[in-house]
């Protein structure tokens, strides 16, 4: 029971160079926000949809200083390791296989309890309403991936068949939101890929040979490195959450592979 504390890069906090001991955080439930419009004349209100504001975290923590000169030092260590200016990622360790990313979200006061022990609450703050899992579709196998929710089979992420499912744990993926990345690899005629599931299409005209790359990174299309975005049909695929996803290939031509790399995220 207690948290992990990493650097953007994944690198992970010595809490013990801090002399610091920390309990199970505490995440605030999603607070939804909901658009709403209204029409003369007409009851209620019409939703518009509803989207979800940022997250508090709170962890209690204590540390436990060599003496009276070193409390200070160590003090100031931790003022500086929770500098409210940068980001980090806080992973419970109930549940490792995700992370949240967060900044302190504003100010705390340390209680010296005695002479060498100090006591204090901080607050993060987590601009997205989700958790991440830390490793991602092609390297959970590296990660502390436990799924949330029960499947028989086993997730595979690179595929090399004109049909075939994508398992998603988490909420819903959309690229302009979230990192997704898709690769095709082989060679093809007017390449269309769809997820059935979702219903999103995406489509290339012209041609592509056995060596090249196609890339969908966000809202962006690549082949070989360069945008091909002027020769699609402008549309992004996303996918649906907490489940498989049943996706579809026409135009391309064997042997071929495409492989889908992503996080999951979770409340």
């Amino acid at each position: 029971m207690g948290v992990i504390l990493q650097d953007l890069q994944g690198n992970q906090y010595d809490l013990k160079k801090y002399g610091l001991f920390t309990d199970a955080p505490v995440v605030s439930p999603p607070s939804p926000r909901h658009t709403t419009d209204t029409i003369d004349g007409r009851n209620g209100k019409i939703d518009l949809g509803t989207t979800f504001e940022g997250r508090i975290i709170d962890v209690s923590m204590a540390f436990i200083s060599r003496d009276r000169i070193d409390y200070a030092l160590l003090r100031d260590e931790i003022f500086a390791l929770f500098d409210a200016r940068k980001y980090f990622y806080l992973i419970d360790t109930d549940q490792p296989g995700k992370r949240w990313k967060v900044k302190t979200a504003s100010a705390y006061s340390i209680d010296r309890k005695v002479d060498i022990v100090g006591e204090f609450e901080i607050q993060f703050v987590s601009m997205s309403p989700f958790a991440e899992s830390i490793g991602t579709t092609l390297n959970l196998a590296e990660s502390d991936y436990v799924p949330q929710f029960e499947t028989n089979e086993v997730p595979q992420y690179v595929f090399s068949a004109n049909q075939f499912e994508v398992y998603n744990d988490g909420e819903t993926v959309d690229p302009r939101e979230v990192p997704l990345v898709i690769e095709f690899k082989g060679a093809s005629t007017d390449l269309t890929i769809k997820n059935i599931t979702t219903g999103d299409t995406w489509q290339l005209t012209g041609t592509t040979n056995g060596t090249d790359v196609v890339k969908l990174d966000g809202i962006r299309a690549l082949k070989n490195g360069i945008s091909i975005f002027g020769e699609t049909n402008r549309k992004v695929l996303t996918l649906s959450g907490h489940g498989w996803n049943e996706f579809e290939i026409t135009g391309a031509i064997a042997p071929f592979e495409i492989n889908f790399d992503f996080r999951f995220y979770y409340f």
